[in-house]
């Protein structure tokens, strides 16, 4: 199967290593599963109604922070002004992380970024031409098709250029086709042609960018001026991993209820582990864990008792591939204690603990130079979704063993999504 996808991905390389020691001139620098990943009917139910219910959340907490000043003022902590204008939410998708448990899915993250797109769509696209069924069949041509204008260009910044790959097979395959004309450009030659004239951009690039880079900060404010239009919009409260924790807060659980009805909303804590914002732990409604008080005495928990994740939560240089998360259980008292105290004291962006669900291991079987292997991993589901519909349109699964880090790196399995 790996031939198959290096076949189908070109000359494009799907993942640039950012660190030297893995770098490599394969267009697919890890392994790809001989088969889909077959869900159990089950699972795949699950994934189709979370599509649906998380699709209802992400609408009612737009319009939450719309709506409600103490809300609005807490996903907008540590924004600049440029952020905090009025502005309709678009999102092509929404794309949340499913870690696979023994007791089901765990949404550990929501991304609306288009990272792992191309990808997804690569090894989609490779399996079928094998022969092989999976869940998704052009779902995702047919919604780029309904939400594209017919020009525009396809951003990325020097941080996520490590994609570039990955997004110059994703202009030329689907933004540029059925008549499209869309270009691929990096944030400092858009900047320099002067923020393309008004034109649509696809933003392949994170908005904290705007506080670390010149040429996006730049780009986005001649955006600006020229009222251009943004996919995915400015809107970065829709970006913050906190939205999760609103969940868990006794001052919106009313509102949610509401919105979502008792089913959606208990369906949605059963998938989405407690999370809170460190610093807003009287509002958590399960309490701290160990009846403990204050944050940083959590590091004095036994380790089962702090089995926990502290991350960014969005808007945060360090907000974006697992750069911030830390696993409570796996520090030193000493250590925890040092990292919550620091989570604590920060105005600057918000910082959000969430429970620790471990993936259960899943056997995946690849080949390579005629050397067939089967390791047991812990997977990582990635379906994209349809914001309107709730409907799934492009799906993968990655797959690692011996860390709870999943992603796609040198060493981990890849491969499109089936059912039993």
């Amino acid at each position: 199967m790996r031939e198959a996808v290096r076949q189908e991905v070109g000359d494009y390389q799907m993942y640039h290593a950012r660190r030297t020691e893995f770098a490599t001139a394969d267009t697919v620098p890890f392994h790809v599963a001989d088969e889909p990943l077959r869900l159990s009917s089950e699972l795949h139910d699950d994934m189709e109604r979370l599509g649906v219910e998380l699709s209802a959340f992400m609408t009612a907490a737009d319009e939450l922070y719309h709506t409600d000043e103490e809300a609005a003022a807490l996903l907008d902590r540590g924004k600049p002004e440029i952020f905090r204008r009025e502005r309709a939410a678009k999102q092509p998708f929404i794309r949340p992380d499913l870690i696979i448990t023994e007791d089901g899915f765990a949404v550990c993250e929501i991304e609306t970024s288009p990272f792992g797109l191309g990808l997804a769509y690569a090894l989609n696209t490779a399996y079928r031409a094998e022969g092989h069924e999976t869940i998704v069949n052009g779902e995702l041509a047919h919604h780029l098709d309904s939400v594209l204008p017919d020009s525009g260009s396809l951003v990325y910044s020097d941080k996520t250029k490590a994609y570039a790959g990955q997004l110059g097979y994703l202009e030329e395959r689907l933004f540029s086709a059925n008549g499209r004309d869309w270009a691929l450009r990096e944030a400092a030659e858009a900047a320099e042609e002067g923020g393309t004239s008004g034109e649509a951009i696809y933003r392949a690039f994170y908005l904290h960018e705007y506080g670390t880079d010149p040429a996006v900060r730049e780009l986005i404010e001649q955006g600006e001026a020229a009222e251009g239009d943004w996919t995915p919009s400015l809107t970065p409260h829709l970006e913050e991993k906190a939205l999760m924790a609103l969940l868990w807060d006794d001052r919106w659980e009313a509102y949610f209820r509401r919105e979502l009805g008792d089913a959606g909303y208990k369906y949605l804590q059963s998938v989405i582990p407690p999370t809170w914002i460190v610093g807003e732990e009287e509002h958590f409604t399960p309490g701290l864990p160990g009846g403990v008080s204050d944050v940083e005495d959590i590091a004095g928990l036994p380790r089962p008792q702090r089995a926990l994740v502290l991350k960014s939560s969005g808007y945060d240089r360090h907000g974006s591939w697992a750069e911030s998360v830390e696993l409570l259980h796996t520090k030193s008292q000493v250590e925890a204690g040092r990292l919550l105290v620091e989570a604590a004291a920060r105005d600057d962006s918000l910082q959000i603990v969430q429970e620790f669900r471990r993936g259960t291991k899943i056997p995946m079987t690849y080949t390579e130079n005629g050397t067939t292997r089967t390791d047991e991993v812990r997977v990582r589901l990635t379906p994209y979704v349809d914001p309107t519909t709730g409907r799934i349109i492009a799906a993968k699964a990655t797959g690692r063993t011996g860390t709870d880090f999943i992603h796609a790196a040198s060493d981990s399995v890849n491969a499109a999504v089936g059912v039993r």
